[in-house]
């Protein structure tokens, strides 16, 4: 059964050099006919190491709406861009969260190793207790 024109969640985070880059972004998803959801807040942030010669840029991130082969355009037309340092895009976990948990779990997966019986012990009368206390002391 071939699934045509089914719509998948994806999410893209990204590092732009600039604030209005953000809209070249947003520009790439509409062009590729991308359904934006959730924006998170563009914040400058300090780079760990140069990237293209920028030791900071602007941190963002989406959640969007798009047909799995329109993706790889998208990507192309993201690497080409020169005001995109970096991006990132992938199938958020939530997206694939809920058919994990709703499975029910396996026991042959879960390793059981017996514990020990506590051992309990013997009652001593106070005649043992007074010797095993003098052979310590010894």
């Amino acid at each position: 059964m071939r699934m045509d024109n089914v719509v998948k969640e994806y999410e893209i985070a990204f590092l732009l050099k600039a604030e209005e880059s953000i809209s070249e972004v947003v520009s790439a998803l509409k062009q590729h006919e991308g359904e934006i959801g959730a924006e998170g807040t563009l914040r400058k942030v300090v780079l760990a190491y140069p990237i293209r010669k920028m030791n900071e840029a602007f941190f963002g991130y989406c959640h969007f709406r798009l047909l799995p082969e329109r993706v790889s355009s998208l990507d192309h037309m993201l690497q080409v861009n020169p005001a995109v340092l970096r991006f990132l895009i992938i199938t958020p976990p939530f997206a694939k969260a809920s058919s994990i948990l709703s499975r029910p779990r396996q026991e042959s997966y879960v390793r059981q190793t017996p514990s020990p019986a506590p051992a309990e012990p013997l009652p001593l009368s106070n005649e043992d207790l007074e010797k095993k206390i003098g052979e310590i002391l010894q």
